[in-house]
């Protein structure tokens, strides 16, 4: 048998309203176990255990041997046990495909044709001014009249260029290449 104490104090709870007597209800809350460096090994261990396996395409090598990975469901090499992320196999495996090394040397001449057009705009806005006056002795160059017509092309041209490239698709760097020759044409029809 169990007596209550029926004060004034316990019959109300803090926000005013009625309880019936009865004590404000109380929330437990569960505590959160502890956890050592030996369970969050373990975890890890667990969690590296239920990775997914290395897929098969593209194609994954390991960083430092070359050796295939595809499968492996640890991140550690089972031929030199280096330890790897996907993103290192991945590349070391665009590393080494022949077809990447192409689009690789592909992408530098590009940006040698890119270079090769802006040159040859400026060298045809440059070469009339320098036929008709020679080289100049000051920082300032004195432009002639083709020189002129040619320097306010080069932005038209480089508008349509974009345009081209918008509308065709057409490779940037070519198109760059294309602008400066049609220029440098132009250029020595002028001048000679």
């Amino acid at each position: 048998m169990t007596v209550q104490d029926e004060s004034p104090s316990r019959s109300t709870d803090p926000g005013g309203d009625d309880n019936g007597g009865k004590p404000p209800p109380i929330e437990l809350i569960p505590m959160q176990p502890e956890t050592s460096a030996d369970d969050e090994a373990a975890a890890r261990a667990d969690r590296q255990a239920n990775r997914y396996p290395v897929p098969g395409w593209p194609a994954h090598l390991c960083p430092v041997c070359d050796y295939l990975l595809t499968g492996l469901t640890s991140r550690r090499c089972p031929e030199c046990g280096t330890p790897f992320t996907i993103a290192e196999a991945r590349r070391r495996a665009i590393e080494k495909s022949p077809s990447m090394r192409w689009l690789f040397r592909k992408a530098k001449i590009d940006r040698g044709l890119a270079a090769v057009g802006f040159l040859l705009l400026f060298a045809a806005v440059a070469l009339p001014n320098l036929v008709a006056g020679g080289f100049p002795t000051s920082w300032s160059l004195v432009m002639t009249l083709p020189g002129k017509w040619l320097f306010l092309s080069i932005l038209p041209q480089l508008v349509a260029t974009w345009i081209i490239k918008m509308y065709w698709d057409a490779n940037w760097y070519r198109l760059l290449l294309l602008a400066g020759g049609a220029t440098m044409l132009v250029s020595l029809l002028l001048t000679f």
